[in-house]
């Protein structure tokens, strides 16, 4: 009950609960526009290997745009990117349901939609990660990025269960024209969340910063395997996304109604795994949680092959989904603890760069297998491979299964503490008391508990209130070197 609790905590903060429902309504309309195009371009062409095409047009743009996103937001703070994505996607969504009402919604003009919707949507994912570890005290970034996965969940739950209901029975107009609300509410209640400044002083700003970030990445060992390995985990059992329509038409012979019950039922795994990440983490280590949800995935995967039955179908996609959401939100956790303060949003950039970026592979592979050679024999395939990058990654990097957080947010490895990008040796980390917080770390924690309370209790909409709060409590993680 302890874990669970210390897992919740974050939602004890006012402005972090009108953070997840500006996110959460973000990630219904990403829904609601996934399933309502996916079926359209299925049903159209019929190609399982169109479907991934509508994910690559999706997700390539997003990458590029990550790219000034990421300087944008440790230069300036992520509030203002996530309020122009939003005020243009609801433009787009409207748009795209127009053309569906009067019939005009070719697949062309839906690849259009998405190439567009997801040029936008990069200036909200980064921005919004940051957002999410920046408005509470440095003790519950666990608890915030596990939390924040509720989003997804809500998203999925709402947006592909009606998405699929709507598609069903009526097209896909009505799931788009729902779908540009969400944007809209997601844009009046980011209004209400802290200005919180960037933390990137050091130079004026240039797409130098970008490579900076890149090179930091390159020299931290921990963080490069936490990338690839992410990656790996991406291509294969992450394509779940873009594979249950092949799943739902080859193997279940069902329509689109049963894939929004799928659907929904992968957003309820991530609801479910958003509660339990920060209590699995704390139990038995995060690196070992990463190492564990991973092969649970791949597991999951390859059964899905198996089934047959929608029921069985829907707890093992519930499964993978939850699994997957605790590795991915643990991986960026360890991610942003590691990272010097002013970079976070490069390096949480670059991770959804490449994580986003070789995903449309594996979904475009996936429905190249599921034509070629059958739906079943490419989930099996994607499910083993899953499972030996897993192994490869083990051994490549031994520290990666005593990697986890200690009570101040620092990433520990043995009795090494990371602290703003540098590593400091620290022997209360191996003797255990680094975890219940000595000196230092109550006196940290003290200081930041007092800003977030403060900006939790109404002050967080004062003037001046979020941008002190996040200087201070930003300032403990300062880089030192920087010039």
């Amino acid at each position: 009950m302890r874990d669970l609790r210390e897992g919740l905590a974050a939602l004890g903060v006012p402005v972090y609960r009108r953070y997840l429902v500006a996110a959460s309504a973000n990630s219904v309309t990403v829904w609601l526009f996934q399933t309502a195009m996916s079926w359209l371009i299925l049903s159209q062409t019929g190609s399982a290997a169109a479907v991934g095409i509508l994910f690559v047009a999706w997700t390539l743009p997003t990458l590029f745009t990550m790219i000034p996103a990421g300087v944008f937001v440790d230069r300036i703070g992520p509030r203002r990117g996530m309020l122009i994505s939003q005020a243009i996607t609801s433009v787009l969504f409207a748009g795209a349901a127009w053309l569906a009402w009067t019939n005009q919604l070719s697949v062309e003009r839906a690849l259009v939609f998405a190439i567009l919707i997801g040029a936008v949507d990069g200036f909200w994912s980064a921005p919004s990660l940051v957002m999410a570890g920046r408005i509470v005290e440095p003790r519950l970034l666990g608890s915030a990025m596990g939390l924040s996965s509720l989003t997804f969940g809500f998203g999925r739950t709402i947006g592909g269960f009606f998405g699929g209901l709507l598609v069903a029975y009526a097209g896909p107009a009505p799931a788009l024209a729902v779908g540009a609300l969400g944007p809209a509410i997601a844009w009046v209640m980011t209004l209400t969340l802290p200005a919180v400044p960037g933390l990137e002083t050091s130079r004026k700003g240039s797409m130098r910063d970008f490579p900076d970030a890149l090179a930091w990445m390159a020299r931290s060992s921990n963080a490069r395997t936490l990338l690839l390995l992410g990656m790996a985990v991406s291509m294969f059992v992450y394509s779940y996304v873009s594979l249950m329509p092949i799943l739902t038409r080859d193997l279940l012979r069902s329509g689109p109604a049963d894939l929004g019950l799928i659907t929904a039922s992968t957003g309820i795994g991530v609801i479910v795994g958003a509660f339990v990440m920060e209590g699995v983490g704390r139990a038995i280590g995060r690196g070992r949680t990463i190492i564990l949800m991973a092969l649970i995935g791949a597991a999951a995967m390859a059964l899905l092959a198996f089934s047959r039955s929608l029921p069985v179908s829907m707890v093992l996609a519930g499964v993978m989904a939850c699994v997957l959401i605790v590795f991915r939100t643990t991986v960026m956790a360890l991610l942003q603890a590691l990272a010097p303060g002013r970079m976070r949003g490069r390096i949480l950039s670059i991770f959804e760069i490449a994580f986003w970026g070789i995903n449309p592979v594996g979904g475009v592979l996936g429905g190249l297998l599921a034509d070629g050679v059958g739906t079943m024999q490419m989930f099996l395939v994607f499910g083993c491979c899953t499972a030996i990058a897993v192994v490869v990654a083990v051994l490549a990097d031994r520290a990666l299964a005593r990697m986890d957080l200690d009570s101040r947010g620092h990433v520990v490895i043995g009795d090494t503490v990371y602290f703003d990008g540098r590593r400091v040796r620290d022997p209360a980390a191996s003797s255990g008391t680094t975890r219940a917080a000595g000196a230092r770390g109550v006196a940290a924690e003290a200081r930041a508990g007092a800003v977030a309370d403060g900006a939790g209790t109404g002050s967080a909409d004062a003037a001046g209130g979020p941008l002190a709060a996040g200087a201070v409590v930003d300032d403990a993680f300062a880089d030192p070197a920087r010039p």
